[in-house]
């Protein structure tokens, strides 16, 4: 059985907002992901959104999905969308897909 997925949202304040994310982010829990950067944006409309990737251990192709629909979303409000503590694996996925050169990404 695959561990469930967990995902918070946390104000950080300075109009940042966090996201944690802990678990696989594949077909069956891409949307939990989605529903809880909407979460993000709700409210007073952040000016950074930031992804806590360093729970994750595996990011299919709804993964990427997400990623690319969050970074579209943010930029439609005004926000930018970043990535911090990517495992390696979850960076490849990344750079192969030519997302790293897209996304804000911190170690």
């Amino acid at each position: 059985m695959e561990p469930e997925l967990v995902v918070e949202v946390e104000r950080r304040g300075d109009g940042v907002v966090g996201v944690r994310v802990v678990g696989d982010v594949d077909r069956d829990s891409a949307g939990s992901v989605l529903e809880a950067f909407e979460r993000a944006l709700a409210g007073d409309e952040p000016a950074r959104v930031v992804f806590d990737l360093g729970g994750v251990g595996f990011l299919d192709s709804a993964g990427i999905r997400v990623l690319v629909t969050c970074r579209e979303r943010a930029e439609l409000v005004g926000a930018r969308l970043e990535v911090e503590r990517a495992h390696e694996n979850v960076r490849q996925v990344l750079t192969i897909t030519d997302l790293l050169g897209v996304l804000r990404v911190a170690p």
